[in-house]
Order: structure tokens, then C-alpha cells, then sequence
């Protein structure tokens, strides 16, 4: 994002003047701050009357954690609309840390539409997200909504109040890990100054906060989406006038693509397609072909984490593009001639500055040898062929316990397991609980073969012989 324009209104006389450039840094950029003349929340109230009508306003001490970013849902009501802007206002902030967390939405969908439009075919969904409010009712909505003046709303939100359905989960996570937490498309803010008001158009702007340490009380205001107007009464023309802040040009918010991404949405959202995590024996179509090692590390899931293996599998990435550079598959290396016995002359990172390295090279189609999860950046894009697994796929059934299940619930032979960490919680035994008795009662006996749930190369493999070896083992592990 950009510098956040500043916008300076030093009296009450001067708003009328300010709202036209308020209005022109809304509409470009989908934020100002408005520099006015004291801190106090009349002050506040006022600037918001001048921007519509008032949602709400609320004064409260800001918590001390992590606020992922988000926008503001309709809170008092699921009847009623999300507000169209929100004001803050921070009027004490004796804090160490707690920057402001700020994401265009606007980047993000293009970048969405540009590189993953299947992404964009999930987000754009009714029923996409859900918003519990009270902990009775439920709000539902796409993550990106199509308005009837063609704009583009945003509703997200990345915590317990969010409830989506099994077919937009990975997406929805996908959407939060690689774009709203990705430094590219945030902006982050030091909120010290008294007398500025932070104005977002909350149809575009999620914010949010990174931790801090000390007090912060801020000031917030939500703005309704219909206009300004002055009202005389229908009877009587000598009555009172009920007037509200002369409100010259209306302020259109949220996201407007420009021409070309109108015609990537029609084209990829007006249908769906198939994922493109493909295997397909006509393998030629899709060349060049580039192969990828894996350079990033996995994350950590229900617990564990898979560990890296040296050089990321750049060896037998190397093999595979030798092998098929021998059998004349045209190859996209990093360098121009790789020389057969240096593994990286032949294999690009896994990142998404490798992958997209290998595609500003030319190639059509990308080998993913490599550990692949549901965050990955090769997850849901589209401009690019994938001979792999389903990253989805992969995370679930690379859990030891999980594939043994499934293989079992369809009555294939697998050994008798169990289950053991630190402590018993949902059908894992405690370890330091555990006893021969226990392991008889599961029909398992000595000698015993122990293993990690997530691994690889027989890393952490054990064969014990006793309970004292078990739990030494489990523990040095």
C-alpha cells in the first residue's frame, strides 16, 4: 500500500471544505487521515456527521493482543448492512509496540484474479464466510461481494466469530496466511497522534494490530452507507428543519477493478473449472516444465512439524530434470547450460519468488517435488501447470495416524497402534501414564517400532524393546 494521504482541517469552518479531498483520497485510495483541530470525541462527531450517518460510535480501552486484520460487521443487528466507513481516532497511546495493521483489499484481489482466479471463484461464493453475532445468529456472505454498482465489498474476518463451510476453508486460510499477513500488501502505522482521525472505507480496508505493552484507548466510529441529507417537515414548511451537515459529493466506496480484471472475472468466475493440480499423460502440451525443491520450511501442524530435508529434495529434482531434458521435454533451469553434477543448475525454490522466477522464464508447467501444504504458494494458481498432490490432500494424509485410519476403515491390514504425547487428551495416552498393561489391553506387545506422525527419511524410527526405551525415546524426541 502506499503513503496514507493527509488531509488537514484546522476548524469547524474548514470540514466543508475537507470533504471533497476526503472524498477524492477515499475513492483512490480507500483511506486519508484527517489532521483537525482537537482530540476531543465532539470533534470526532462532528467530522463524522459531515460523512454520512452515524452507525455507531464507541470509546474503549484496545486490547493488548494480536487483531488480525479484518473489517467491521453489522454488530447491533444481522438486518442491518456493514458499516461503509469507519473513524478512529486514538486519543491516548502509551504503548510499546501495537503498530496498526492495514491491507488493501483492492491490491489483493487483483493479485487474486491475476495469478489464482480459482481462488477467486471460492471467495466470490454466497455462504463464502459467516459471522456469529451474540453467539445466536449468523451472518453470510461472499468474501468478495458484488454490488449493484459493480463495486466490490469485502467481509472478512480471522477469529471465533468466523464460521465457513468445508468447501471454502482451505481458501478462506489460504486468503489470510498469503495475502492479508503477507508484508507485500500491508501498511503499518505508529497511531500517535492525538488530533488525527484514521478514516478507512471499510468495503475495501481490513485492519488490525500488531501486540503491544501499555494503555491505548481509542475512539470509533461507524459510518452508515446513505447519505446526508436536510429534511423539512412534510405539513408544516415554517416547522424545524432538521438539518444535517451539507454533504456535497457522496463518497463511493469499496473495490473498482480497472477494465482488464473486469474481463478476468467474467471469464474464470462465470463458470467453474477443474483444480489444476493435474496428471496427464499428453505431458509434451505442457512443456517447458520447471522443477521445484523444497526451499521453505513447513509449518507446524496440530503440533509437529515435518522436518526439512537437506538440500530439499534438489537431488532427485536434478535427477528428474536430467532425465527429462535427455529425453528432449524442454527444461526451464535457473542457468542457461546446468552442469550435470551441481543439483541447483537444475531446480528452482519452492518460494513464490522461485515459482514465479521459473514462469518469468517461460515455463508452462512446474514439477512440485517438494513437501506440500495447504498454504503453499503453489496452492491455487492457475497460470501454470502442477504435475503433484492436492496440498490439502497432502497435509491431511502425511499425518501417520490419519492414512493408517482410513486404510484400516476400509479393512486392509494395518498394525495395532496408538497414540502417545505428553499428557492424555482425546484418545492419546500420556505418556508418563503409559503401561505394559495398556499396551496389552490394545493388543500390542513388545518389541514395538516407534514413529513420528509427520516425517520422512525414517527420521525419529525406533525399534524398543521395553517401556524404559519407549519413553526414553519419546522423550529425546
Amino acid at each position: 500500500m502506499e503513503q496514507i494521504p493527509l488531509i488537514y482541517c484546522h476548524s469547524l469552518d474548514k470540514l466543508n471544505d475537507s470533504v471533497l479531498n476526503i472524498k477524492s483520497a477515499i475513492e483512490d485510495k480507500g483511506i486519508s487521515f484527517l489532521q483537525v483541530w482537537d482530540s476531543d470525541i465532539s470533534t470526532l462527531i462532528t467530522v463524522s456527521q459531515a460523512l454520512g450517518t452515524i452507525h455507531a460510535h464507541v470509546e474503549n480501552n484496545v486490547i493488548e493482543e494480536v487483531i488480525f486484520p479484518h473489517t467491521d460487521e453489522a454488530f447491533q443487528s444481522t438486518k442491518m448492512s456493514p458499516p461503509k466507513m469507519v473513524l478512529l481516532q486514538y486519543v491516548e497511546d502509551n504503548v510499546k509496540g501495537g503498530e496498526l495493521v492495514l491491507v488493501d483489499s483492492k491490491k489483493v484481489l487483483e493479485s487474486i484474479l491475476d495469478e489464482r482466479p480459482k481462488l477467486a471463484e471460492i471467495l466470490m461464493r454466497p455462504g463464502c464466510i459467516s459471522f456469529c453475532q451474540n453467539g445466536e445468529s449468523f451472518s453470510s456472505f461472499p468474501v468478495y461481494e458484488r454490488m449493484s454498482d459493480d463495486s466490490i465489498r469485502v467481509h472478512f474476518r480471522y477469529d471465533s466469530k468466523v464460521f465457513v463451510p468445508d468447501w471454502s476453508r482451505e481458501a478462506i486460510k489460504f486468503l489470510h496466511q498469503n495475502y492479508h499477513m503477507n508484508p507485500e500488501f500491508q501498511i503499518k502505522v505508529i497511531p500517535d497522534e492525538k488530533n488525527q482521525i484514521l478514516i478507512l472505507d471499510n468495503y475495501r480496508i481490513l485492519y488490525g494490530q500488531d501486540a503491544f505493552i501499555g494503555n491505548r484507548k481509542m475512539h470509533r466510529v461507524w459510518i452508515n452507507s446513505d447519505a446526508n441529507i436536510s429534511v423539512r417537515n412534510l405539513i408544516d414548511n415554517n416547522k424545524n428543519d432538521r438539518k444535517t451537515p451539507n454533504l456535497k459529493h457522496q463518497i463511493s466506496t469499496g473495490i473498482r477493478l480497472n477494465q482488464n480484471l473486469i474481463e478476468i472475472e467474467k471469464k474464470y468466475l462465470e463458470f467453474k473449472y477443474q483444480f489444476n493440480f493435474i496428471y496427464n499423460p499428453e505431458f509434451k502440451e505442457f512443456t517447458p516444465v520447471a522443477i521445484l525443491y523444497q526451499a521453505l520450511k513447513p509449518p507446524i501442524i496440530d503440533g509437529s512439524r515435518k522436518p526439512l530435508k537437506p538440500g530439499g529434495y534438489s537431488d532427485s529434482g536434478a535427477d528428474i530434470a536430467y532425465s527429462l531434458k535427455s529425453n528432449s521435454i524442454p527444461m526451464v533451469t535457473p542457468v542457461d547450460n546446468p552442469y550435470p553434477s551441481s543439483d541447483m543448475d537444475w531446480v528452482f525454490p519452492d518460494t513464490e519468488e522461485g515459482i514465479n522466477t521459473a514462469i518469468s522464464k517461460g515455463a508452462k508447467t512446474v514439477w512440485a517435488n517438494t513437501v506440500l501444504f495447504d498454504a503453499h504458494p503453489l496452492n491455487f494458481r492457475y497460470n501454470v501447470k502442477i504435475i503433484g498432490q492436492l496440498p490439502e490432500a497432502a497435509q491431511k494424509y502425511d499425518n501417520k495416524w490419519v492414512t493408517n485410519n482410513l486404510i484400516r476403515s476400509h479393512e486392509l491390514p494395518v498394525p495395532n497402534s496408538i497414540l502417545i504425547g505428553y499428557k492424555n487428551r482425546n484418545g492419546i495416552y500420556g505418556l508418563n501414564d503409559l503401561t505394559v498393561e495398556i499396551l496389552h489391553k490394545e493388543n500390542i506387545n513388545f518389541p514395538l517400532v516407534l514413529k513420528p506422525i509427520r516425517g520422512r527419511g525414517s527420521q525419529g524410527v525406533k525399534k524398543v524393546d521395553t517401556m524404559e526405551q519407549l519413553k526414553a525415546h519419546s522423550h529425546i524426541y
